[in-house]
Formats: structure tokens, sequence, C-alpha cells
């Protein structure tokens, strides 16, 4: 529940165009999911899209990509290929 909470924290600090505290509540989940989940789990994934779109906007988009990546590395060995998610 707390990663839940900095997400959704962070999630208001983006809609108001605080992207720089954004990502530091992105990244305080994605380290307590990592810590408490390991490294492939789906909400880690969550983590790291949530963390790219935040960098995204501010133009960091060479990082923004990697978080994607690392995302695109997670997601297939939960999901089927041709999931949704």
């Amino acid at each position: 529940m707390v990663a839940a909470s900095y997400n959704k924290l962070a999630a208001v600090l983006s809609d108001l165009g605080h992207m720089k505290q954004a990502k530091e509540y992105h990244e305080r989940a994605l380290a307590i999911r990592l810590q408490k989940l390991g490294p492939y789990h789906t909400l880690v994934a969550a983590s790291h899209n949530n963390l790219a779109a935040v960098i995204s906007d501010p133009g960091d988009l060479k990082q923004a990509k990697e978080y994607h990546e690392r995302a695109l590395i997670i997601l297939p060995k939960t999901f089927a290929p041709d999931h949704p998610h």
C-alpha cells in the first residue's frame, strides 16, 4: 500500500506539473516494489512505465526509453506476448 500511495501522489504531482517531485515519488515506489516483489513482477514493470511517463514530459526521452524497455523485459515473463497489458 505504501508504494501504491507514492504512485498516486506522484500522479497528482504530475498533473500539477511538478515533474521532479513526481519522479521522486515514483522512484520511491519502484524501490519498495523491487525490494518486496523482486525485479520481475508486473507492479515493478508498472513502476518502470510510470517513471518513463514522468521523465518523458521534461524531455529526457533516452532515459524514458530505458524505463519502457525494462518494463518490456518483465511483462513477457508474466503475460503471453499478445496479451493486451
